[in-house]
């Protein structure tokens, strides 16, 4: 399949280079899209098409490299604080979970099987995994963040928004740049970039960076900081444009990232049930039995006594080429891209100083291959278009391994007895499990300009997708118990089929669907643009790929989304002043997530239930000159299921219900209220030389960070200010500043869960403490 992809991109761009030839010597259109930029506007491609922001009817935020490098936003986690309407929770790598507007994700969970209801894209190339967006993000151009189902244009139909991030292509003018950090709690980065001509026809551009941090938790046991991290990441790109009418951009790139990672704390223990009566076994009891003395509930101490080193090793690597021919009012863009991510952890799954697992990891080896293939309309035309096909192609091997330890049959059972040590002291299940998914797509969206201030646009896409996957669990590495006597070994043998059975299955989907939208834009002056959405989206569905119970069938089918969406876009005060604003509500059908079958008292991942999102969003800008710049943006969003009857309930009803209700509740993940706020201020010193300082405030209320909605795993709502000063001279050609990322030292979670076992014991994940440090820039 490599091949016949390989080929198929060549070939494209083979035909792309020969008809350049005869076209060398003519123009392209202009794009009145694009003739004249208001103040802080910024170029942007999510319609395919080169559009500034302001004339781009949909929600969608634009930030540009600049802001990004001025306010210290080296990856996703940082960008977040000044998006409002996004949400990023990450326990480790792999789990991360982009959520927009409340939707994207199932909280705090990671299945191979099921994609991202946010899709994130690297130069117009979809990641497979989130975690592949979580590696530091250097020498960008831009990152567009699209708000709402994108199911006509991009790679992969996703239900609730899409991140486009965009790198720095090479350059025919010289362009150096070196930067370097130094912060507290060892925060360290440095980067190279440089670009420029190799000849009349040929540029070049070389990325290098180095980032890390150091330790803002501590493990009681070894004495020494965890959660630190070592990040590092290499692009190298060519430009050939031989003819005015073609350019081909080949981009190659590296990242490898090793953290400490993911220590959490204890912030809570649940010893009673709703109802009032003491939960049976409570973590406290449990940790006496086997003569543990845990430490004080005290999560802001930043403490942790986990006995096992934890790490994870993550690297991915690959290749972009894009081609694109200009003809005569139009443009041919053929993208091929082949990928690979390996994620590699080790950890302390019971996060303590007990040995309840003895091992645990999860590696998953990712590989992704996609061609696209499209024609867009440019210049001034009564329809603009874009036409196109698409191709993915995607591998996934993982393999999973969970040994528990001496300590989990006290623990988990209530005593370590003959029984329960040979029921799970060395019981080891390893699972390994594949995916190979496959999906082809035919795409097209036409804009009619009815009229000067009218504007109507329609896009269909048709999309044709099978997933084929192997699961297979294995519990023979386990010490043997065959030759214990049935008093024991039965009993015993019981036990482990609890925690976990042998088990094979292969699953196959297959689904063809059509997803688009309507969209009708008005003009009330040049300077005012109302739109009107209505979009029908869809993800796909997926597999398990987990041990699902006997009877069960492991395939989850497609969601499926209708949105409605008014909104408004103004250039006011002379285009100094923006001023956007839409109102949503969004409705996904047979939402993917957890459920719990009380028939086999299992619980796995199916369609279960109903989901709204509706809310309202507010943009403002203000640029009265070259020397202020600010910006606040507020969203209020109610997202709550419309129908969840058969949830699995929290660890506080334990023992007085098996299913909850969850109708009517906030979805997790989806605080009602969050806020971004601040700007920069540059004031003219002698000569060539200038002084700045910024600062950015953040605030996301209340949200629930667990799927079954724990009154435990409340995350409470929290705000942060970032700020920064410095000193440019020659014209910006030295730029030294100074810094304060959480500046008042806020103490906050970025989640929390419930751990196994039905304890009572919460976990938790702290956000960064405060980190001031210095840059140093300089650029030729």
């Amino acid at each position: 399949m490599g091949a016949h992809i390989a080929s198929l991109g060549v070939a494209s761009l083979a035909c792309a280079m020969l008809a350049s030839q005869a076209l060398a010597q003519s123009e392209p259109a202009p794009n009145s899209a694009v003739a004249e930029l208001a103040p802080g506007d910024i170029v942007v491609t999510a319609r395919r098409r080169e559009e500034t922001a302001q004339n781009v009817p949909i929600a969608l935020t634009a930030i540009g490299g600049a802001t990004l490098e001025a306010r210290g936003s080296f990856g996703l986690q940082q960008i977040q604080q000044q998006l409002p309407s996004m949400l990023i929770s990450v326990v480790n790598p792999n789990n991360t979970n982009v959520n927009i507007r409340g939707l994207g994700a199932n909280a705090l969970f990671s299945n191979v099987g099921l994609e991202n209801g946010v899709g994130v894209h690297v130069d117009g190339v979809y990641l497979a995994r989130p975690g592949q967006s979580t590696f530091e993000l250097v020498d960008l151009d831009r990152i567009e963040v699209l708000r709402g189902p994108q199911g006509t244009l991009f790679g992969k139909n996703t239900t609730a928004g899409a991140i486009n991030i965009i790198t720095r292509a090479p350059t025919f003018e010289p362009e150096a740049m070196v930067e370097g950090t130094i912060g507290s709690r060892g925060t360290y980065r440095g980067r190279l970039s440089l670009a420029g001509p190799l000849s009349d026809s040929v540029a070049a551009r070389v990325t290098l960076s180095h980032g890390e941090h150091g330790a803002y938790v501590r493990n009681t046991i070894s004495g020494q900081g965890v959660n630190e991290s070592n990040n590092d990441s290499a692009r190298a790109q060519l430009l050939f444009r031989p003819s005015e009418t073609f350019r081909l951009r080949l981009i190659a790139d590296y990242s490898s990232l090793q953290d400490s990672c993911c220590y959490a704390v204890i912030p809570d223990l649940i010893d009673r049930r709703v109802d009032g009566t003491p939960l049976p076994r409570p973590f406290l009891t449990r940790a006496a039995q086997v003569g543990y003395t845990p430490l004080p509930v005290d999560p802001f101490a930043r403490r942790n006594d986990a006995n096992r080193r934890q790490r994870i090793n993550m690297e991915q690597y690959g290749f972009t080429g894009e081609a694109v021919l200009e003809l005569d009012g139009a443009a041919i863009t053929s993208l091929t891209s082949w990928r690979r991510w390996r994620f590699d952890p080790r950890v302390d799954a019971d996060g303590i100083a007990l040995d309840i697992f003895s091992r645990a990891q999860q590696v998953i080896d990712d590989h992704q291959i996609s061609q696209e293939l499209r024609i867009a309309s440019t210049g001034e035309r009564t329809f603009d278009y874009v036409v196109g096909g698409y191709f993915y192609d995607h591998d996934v091997d993982v393999n999973q391994l969970t040994q528990y330890g001496p300590d989990a049959p006290a623990f988990a059972l209530g005593a370590a007895n003959a029984i329960n040590n040979a029921a799970l002291n060395g019981f080891t299940v390893r699972s390994v499990s594949t995916l190979r998914g496959r999906s082809y797509a035919a795409f097209g969206q036409a804009t009619w300009h009815a009229t000067k201030a009218l504007a109507v646009t329609l896009g269909l896409r048709y999309n044709d997708e099978t997933k084929r996957g192997v699961f297979n669990q294995t519990t023979s590495e386990s010490p043997d118990i065959s030759g214990l006597p049935d008093a024991i070994r039965v009993p015993a043998q019981g036990i482990r089929n609890n925690f976990g059975l042998t088990n094979a299955y292969t699953a196959r989907t297959h689904e063809s669907n059509v997803t688009g939208q309507i969209n009708v834009a008005y003009n009330f002056t040049p300077e005012i643009l109302a739109y009107a959405t209505y979009a029908r989206g869809s993800k796909s569905g997926g597999i398990n790929l987990t041990n699902v119970p006997p009877g069960v069938a492991p395939t989850v089918g497609p969601e499926t989304v209708d949105h409605f969406e008014l909104g408004v876009k103004s250039s006011l005060l002379d285009r100094h002043l923006i001023l956007n604003g839409a109102i949503f509500n969004t409705t996904i059908n047979d939402y993917q997530t957890t459920i719990l079958d009380p028939s086999r008292s299992a619980s796995y991942l199916t369609n279960g239930g109903k989901v709204r999102s509706r809310g309202a969003e507010l943009e403002v800008r203000y640029m009265p000159s070259r020397a202020v710049n600010l910006y606040a943006a507020a969203t209020y969003v109610d997202a709550e299921f419309l129908s969840f009857r058969n949830a699995p309930c929290a660890p506080e009803f334990f023992g007085l219900q098996t299913v909850c209700d969850l109708t009517g509740r906030q979805i997790p993940g989806a605080p009602r209220w969050s806020v971004s706020a601040g700007g920069d201020v540059t004031v003219p010193l002698s000569g060539r030389t200038e002084g700045y300082f910024g600062a950015d405030y953040s605030y996301k209320s209340s949200y629930n960070s667990s799927s079954n909605l724990s009154a435990f795993t409340v995350v409470d709502g929290y705000a942060l200010v970032n700020a920064r000063a410095g000193l440019r001279f020659m014209d910006g050609a030295i730029d030294v500043s100074v810094f304060a990322r959480n500046l008042f030292n806020k103490n906050y979670f970025t989640s929390l869960a419930v751990a196994g076992f039905n304890a009572g014991q919460i976990t938790g994940f702290l956000g960064e403490p405060r980190i001031v440090g210095v840059t140093l820039r300089a650029r030729y």
